[in-house]
């Protein structure tokens, strides 16, 4: 099939963007900025581009948990911001002011790009006929050689990073560095070297490659918002490993944080939960519009059981339902 020139510019451009909020989020994270991420603005991005160009009826039950998990959680992260980040002092007073508020309006315009790259990504799968492998290799491509450009360039102001105590933008794609440390490794621990080259490189690529398809393919089948969800799950169990397994710092300050962060995941959890009806709120009226009570309404009016007059009588339609005995999902 004759793939448009329009079309192939937006493939290029969301797997190009794709590469850029990677390599954006790994650059604040090694300056220590990752807490200043404003997550939910990236659900709020993709349920709305979503609702643009895959337009569906948004029910009490799933405006409400949005709007509820959007808000609270964004107070949350806000929250945790202002706990101490150095000597005492916030993330704010330690980085600057000015900086601090650049870096979140920078996430939120990064997090604007990719959320519509990502809804754009099944317009292409869905409507052009856009094969997910192409938008695979391409990604792979697009970043290979981006990442490389940043080494040649990086490694002319790389010097001595190794003696870095703290991290420097001259070091971040050094990869001489790199290279200084596994020859070390080799000369002292030819075994290790070995595990590192060969284990671990090896299955750090086949992992993300199986990674970046189940992405893709999320998005052909499903839609960016269960990969919402998806996310919420990992976060919610790195937290856990990365605080009692890895970290194992339990003074007042880390446990403050690991509240607020784990509060966080675990709301947003429930909220997606709500949202795609795996739970059912029993309670004003919440799961009047669940799939599920829809077709039952409609099996009663296809039945001849609802009077075919104009005003039909949903209450009594409901209440028939609450008396249901066999519940296929959670009930609150």
């Amino acid at each position: 099939m004759k793939f448009p020139k329009k079309d192939i510019f937006s493939c290029i451009f969301i797997c190009f963007v794709y590469v850029l909020h990677l390599e954006s989020l790994k650059i604040v994270g090694y300056f220590k900025l990752g807490s200043l991420n404003i997550w939910t603005a990236h659900i709020g991005f993709v349920l709305i581009f979503m609702n643009i160009y895959f337009p569906q009826n948004i029910y009490k039950h799933q405006l409400y948990s949005m709007i509820f998990v959007i808000f609270l959680d964004t107070i949350l992260i806000i929250v945790s911001t202002f706990l101490e980040y150095n000597d005492n002092k916030n993330i704010y007073q330690v980085k600057g002011f000015i900086l601090c508020n650049c870096i979140i309006l920078f996430y939120i315009c990064i997090t604007f790009i990719f959320s519509y790259a990502e809804v754009k990504t099944k317009i292409l799968i869905d409507r052009k006929y856009l094969s997910p492998y192409i938008i695979i290799i391409l990604v792979g491509l697009i970043g290979f050689i981006i990442n490389i450009i940043a080494a040649i360039i990086f490694e002319f102001y790389g010097n001595n990073c190794n003696d870095m105590t703290e991290t420097n933008i001259n070091c971040y794609a050094n990869i001489s560095s790199y290279f200084n440390a596994l020859k070390t490794l080799f000369n002292n621990n030819p075994k290790e070297f070995c595990v590192e080259i060969f284990f671990f490189s090896l299955f750090l690529m086949i992992f993300e490659f199986l990674n970046m398809t189940f992405v893709i393919f999320i998005y052909k089948y499903l839609n960016p918002s269960y990969l919402l969800l998806s996310d919420n799950i990992y976060f919610t169990f790195f937290s856990l490993i990365n605080f009692f397994f890895i970290k194992k710092k339990f003074d007042s300050l880390s446990i403050k944080k690991f509240i607020i962060s784990e509060s966080s995941e675990i709301f947003e959890l429930l909220a997606f939960l709500i949202y795609l009806e795996l739970i059912e709120l029993r309670f004003c009226g919440l799961n009047k519009d669940i799939r599920k009570n829809i077709e039952k309404r409609a099996e009663i009016e296809i039945s001849g059981d609802v009077n075919n007059d104009t005003s039909i009588n949903t209450d009594l339609i409901d209440e028939s339902i609450e008396k249901e005995k066999n519940i296929d999902r959670f009930s609150i």
